[in-house]
């Protein structure tokens, strides 16, 4: 039975209702999961007896969180040497071309800047999460929302993730990485 070791990074909670989403997948495929909060700073031993790795973490303000950041950037030799895959969850993964390629290139400079590259990176849509956000954040994310035609009544929480893609990403990646006898 592989093993994948999951490093999520989170924001207000979706990345890590993300990232047990993937889990719950994988054991659906019959393996064996760890499941790991990049603010608990993990160390590499997360990585021992793992056959693959998925990382996940969301964009905010054209960056992934520092803790998942630190954690590539510390692993990235190991994480070179097995198979791993990255999802990077925005807003902007049901934007338009522009928003999608703009995603594309902030995923590319985390990879520059840690010094680690998946070989397979999936971008999920986040989620709008008002009743987390504070007064100001509220109404920064309610324009933006308004701009994109997006749903922006305060208070209310709306989810994009296409959870779908997400598992179709995840039986893929565990084809690459352990295919079926």
């Amino acid at each position: 039975m592989p093993t994948i070791a999951i490093i999520y990074a989170t924001t207000e909670g979706q990345t890590r209702k993300i990232a047990k989403a993937a889990r719950n997948h994988f054991l659906e495929l019959h393996w064996a999961t760890r499941l790991f909060d990049a603010a608990d700073r993990p160390g590499a031993d997360v990585l021992d007896g793992a056959d693959a790795a998925l990382l996940a973490g969301s964009l905010h303000a054209h960056h992934y969180q520092k803790a998942l950041a630190h954690f590539a950037k510390d692993n990235a030799a190991r994480l070179n040497a097995m198979p791993t895959a990255f999802c990077a969850v925005s807003l902007s993964a049901m934007g338009d071309e522009e928003e999608k390629e703009g995603a594309e290139r902030c995923a590319r400079k985390f990879f520059d800047e840690t010094g680690w590259s998946p070989g397979a990176v999936h971008h999920a849509a986040g989620a709008l999460m008002f009743a987390k956000y504070d007064f100001f954040r509220a109404w920064i994310v309610k324009r933006i929302a308004q701009d994109r035609g997006l749903p922006s009544e305060s208070g209310d929480d709306y989810e994009f993730t296409d959870w779908t893609a997400l598992n179709a990403f995840c039986d893929d990646f565990a084809l690459s990485v352990a295919p079926p006898a």
